[in-house]
């Protein structure tokens, strides 16, 4: 995080070595501007990464696993043997012996195969005795006071006013900004300082370039740099225009869709692309720039490219 901050202050405020960087193109690992280039867009583009991976999850993450398909491990010994494993009793001498071995073996054929719930007659004839008593005993009130749905719905009421205690409550919520934040990025530690100063920094290079670089390399990486800075607004708009509220935020209010972290990252978008476009779209074919990308720039920089124009 570091080096990314120290990168936008060099990239804002230190012209020689803005030059040096430009003009090191010998250094091991290629030119130290593709270097930098290499690493701002790669962390800007996982904004755009992580938000599409929540939006659409792979069917590896949407697999579950079904009741009945757990794979068994692989049999390392010899199967045990199907058949009796104690010795056969001798048959019965008397009637008292006859009766006792009949009933332990319907006794054993029940254990080994019992009937359907719904076949049992035991069964159905308790359900219905339960049902009947409980119509008699209780009154509609009282059967609805302990029905499964309001017994949910009551524990639900006392768990929202407990998220509404401010400071007991709180700590349960998910919010809106702190879901965003986890989303679009990167937890458990947030990295939109970082990402800011990715787009402070290519910025800054780009525009400083057209005067201060000799070989014209950074003209070269203008089209992905503008791409990225697009696709990435695109992105956090949708996300932020389509997230539902969780139901434990109950503060959430329609005009917290874009937190500060989120105003910050496209506030540092727009001032990118309209710098670009302002120095870059003059010559935009020279340097690969298609007419699509520069009016989707215009159309996001808006206001703010029109104040630098004039």
């Amino acid at each position: 995080a570091f080096s990314f901050w120290e990168l936008a202050q060099i990239s804002k405020d230190y012209p020689s070595r803005r030059v040096s960087i430009f003009k090191d193109i010998d250094r091991s690992g290629g030119p130290t501007w593709s270097q930098i280039s290499s690493e701002c867009l790669k962390m800007i583009q996982g904004v755009t990464t992580r938000i599409s991976e929540h939006m659409h999850p792979s069917a590896g993450q949407q697999a579950s696993i079904q009741p009945g398909q757990v794979q068994s491990l692989p049999r390392m010994g010899i199967p045990p043997k199907e058949e009796p494993v104690f010795l056969k009793s001798p048959p019965p001498s008397s009637k008292l012996e006859l009766v006792e071995e009949r009933v332990g073996s319907f006794a054993r054929s029940y254990g080994n195969n019992p009937p359907p719930a719904n076949g049992n007659p035991i069964v159905q004839n308790s359900k219905y005795y339960l049902e009947q008593a409980r119509i008699k005993l209780l009154t509609p009130e009282q059967q609805e006071v302990i029905s499964p749905a309001h017994i949910r719905s009551t524990f639900k009421a006392y768990l929202i006013h407990f998220l509404h205690i401010p400071y007991l409550g709180y700590p349960f919520r998910q919010t809106f900004a702190r879901r965003i934040r986890s989303i679009a990025f990167g937890q458990p530690f947030s990295q939109v300082v970082t990402i800011v100063d990715a787009i402070d920094t290519l910025t800054n290079m780009a525009t400083a370039s057209i005067k201060e670089d000799d070989y014209g390399r950074v003209a070269k990486d203008v089209p992905i740099i503008l791409k990225t800075f697009a696709m990435t607004y695109q992105s956090l708009e949708r996300l932020t225009s389509s997230l539902q509220p969780h139901w434990t935020d109950v503060e959430f209010e329609e005009g917290q869709r874009q937190p500060e972290d989120v105003q910050a990252t496209l506030a540092a978008l727009r001032h990118g692309l309209a710098e670009l476009v302002k120095d870059f779209g003059g010559f935009a074919g020279e340097i690969g720039l298609e007419e699509k990308d520069i009016r989707a720039a215009r159309a996001i920089a808006g206001p703010q490219l029109e104040m630098i124009e004039k």
